[in-house]
């Protein structure tokens, strides 16, 4: 019995102009195998009407009409050998401006289709889970343009207008009236200290620094 281990490519490479096919029959304890080896033999271009479905990237679901094969490196091809791993389908979409390329392995060669083609495009918006303000043990809500004081990292006493949050962590800047002054990270919400209101704290934090606090 007789094998011949064609795929889909394979086929596809056969029937493009410009190439060369060579078979080679190989004998096994299962039967018989035939090999085929494609060459570049004169300027290739691809069989008209053949279509590609897009299976996977943001483009999955779109099937356009084949209009060149990026045949890969040639640096190393031997003989003008073509490998099938290496080729690259080059699309084309009806009323869509520029191709789309696809790697072979992420496409599949329709082999009945009505000649239809469509462009799809799937983009997953990342979605920004607005993060509430945290809420010390004093029931008070750390929010922003408030003055607290609290631990962040290595043990450090910060103090700061606060200026933003995350799930875990709220940030303070010391002196927010110098533009892109730094902020500091206090690392645990829960023991964080709302200051009262009403006080020129940018005053104090002036009066710490200078008795030796290091923000």
């Amino acid at each position: 019995m007789t094998r011949n281990n064609m795929n889909k490519e394979e086929a596809l490479l056969k029937s493009c102009h410009g190439v060369r096919v060579e078979h080679t029959t190989r004998s096994h304890s299962r039967g018989t195998y035939v090999d085929t080896a494609f060459y570049l033999d004169g300027n290739f271009s691809v069989p008209n009407n053949v279509f590609i479905e897009i299976l996977m990237s943001a483009t999955k679901g779109t099937i356009g009409r084949l209009v060149d094969i990026d045949l890969g490196d040639n640096s190393y091809r031997l003989n003008n050998q073509i490998y099938t791993h290496d080729i690259t389908y080059i699309l084309q979409v009806d009323g869509h401006n520029g191709t789309n390329r696809i790697a072979r392995y992420h496409g599949k060669i329709l082999e009945t289709h009505d000649g239809t083609t469509k462009y799809v495009r799937n983009i997953k918006k990342h979605i920004n889970d607005e993060i509430p303000p945290h809420i010390n043990k004093y029931n008070q809500h750390l929010i922003k343009d408030v003055w607290v004081a609290g631990i962040g990292v290595r043990k450090t006493l910060f103090f700061g207008q606060v200026t933003r949050w995350s799930k875990s962590s709220v940030w303070v800047n010391p002196t927010p009236s110098i533009p892109k002054s730094k902020e500091n990270c206090i690392t645990i919400p829960f023991e964080t200290l709302v200051m009262p209101s009403g006080i020129d704290y940018e005053q104090t934090v002036t009066m710490m620094v200078l008795s030796g606090w290091r923000r």
